[in-house]
């Protein structure tokens, strides 16, 4: 895994390191999420830096777009600024071309992408019952759909239209865990930890057709049901 992560970069990218800690920045300090002033500022940063320098602006925007929209819907706080600075950076980094495995990195993007709506959705809904559920649920299951479907990044139709399948198949599985995952009286760290670990087996499963690693997904399930703070 250490020569897979040193792999995926051609040398160290400074300056998708530098936009994405900019605009971690700025989501701390404007506070996006209130759609106010600070929003508009942090738009219009974001996309200045994903538009200079102008190169391959198509290859990458739908990533773009779902995380601008993932960044905005964030509440302020270090683990809020944290991902964005991470989302943004390894999303710059894949437009201009600045790694190697773009497949290995896009992976790591869209996890991430998953982890911190997870974060924002159980902290936003505190239960089953609340009116944000459904809706923060399908919200979760649409992102990470449009966001799976390039993670072949092959040109092939086939290929495309089997990522497809596989990404609604994901997504749908992960629509009804988030739901499931409100009935658990836990925390929210615990929760957005949980639907992680099984949106993960779900997506291997999904591609290898094959119950690959149950035994160690089953011991982080129970690791993770163990220390979480339960609310009974």
């Amino acid at each position: 895994m250490e020569e897979k992560l040193k792999s995926i970069t051609k040398r160290t990218p400074w300056s998708s390191l530098l936009r994405g800690l900019v605009l971690g920045l700025a989501h701390y300090a404007l506070a996006p999420f209130d759609f106010g002033s600070g929003a508009l500022f942090f738009v219009v940063i974001a996309f200045a830096f994903y538009l200079i320098p102008f190169f391959r602006p198509k290859a990458t925007r739908m990533p773009f777009f779902a995380a601008l929209i993932l960044a905005l819907l964030l509440s302020q706080g270090i683990l809020a600024a944290g991902a964005v600075v991470l989302l943004f950076a390894l999303l710059f980094a894949l437009k201009d071309l600045e790694v190697v495995d773009r497949a290995f990195a896009y992976e790591i993007f869209v996890f991430l992408a998953l982890f911190a709506s997870a974060l924002q959705f159980f902290r936003a809904v505190p239960h089953w019952g609340s009116p944000l559920g459904i809706g923060g649920a399908l919200g979760i299951g649409a992102l990470f759909y449009v966001l799976s479907r390039r993670m072949s990044w092959r040109d092939d139709g086939e290929v495309r239209a089997h990522a497809t399948l596989d990404a609604f198949v994901s997504a749908a599985i992960l629509f009804e865990v988030s739901m499931a995952i409100l009935f658990l009286p836990i925390d929210f760290i615990s929760q957005a930890c949980l639907l992680f670990t099984l949106e993960l087996f779900g997506v291997i499963f999904v591609e290898t057709r094959r119950l690959r690693h149950i035994g160690a997904f089953l011991i982080v399930i129970g690791i993770i049901l163990s220390i979480s703070s339960w609310k009974l």
